[in-house]
């Protein structure tokens, strides 16, 4: 804004207006960028897995992953995705 300003106090009109064009094109930009990532990012949670295995003695039962608590035995099928964070029993998850 100020070298907007600048240049039309020195009478450089074409140095203004190469600012101004700059500047709302930077605006157009960031406003897209923000609105790419907020569609992603909502995609993304969409996909976010609601429900899990749990190993319940001899038996597996679904459950919803607030029921989920530490130390409970979670069952991820192939192709699952892995509703929580946290260690397998080989050390970490994907080992």
């Amino acid at each position: 804004m100020i070298s907007m300003t600048g240049a039309l106090v020195f009478g450089e009109y074409m140095a203004g207006a190469v600012v101004a064009l700059m500047y709302s094109g930077g605006q157009y930009l960031e406003h897209a960028a923000e609105g790419r990532a907020r569609r992603e990012m909502t995609a993304l949670l969409s996909r976010a897995p609601r429900k899990a295995n749990r190993r319940n003695g001899n038996h597996i039962e679904e459950v919803s992953i607030e029921e989920i608590d530490t130390g409970d035995v979670l069952v991820v099928r192939r192709g699952d995705l892995v509703p929580v964070d946290g260690m397998s029993r080989l050390g970490h998850v994907g080992s």
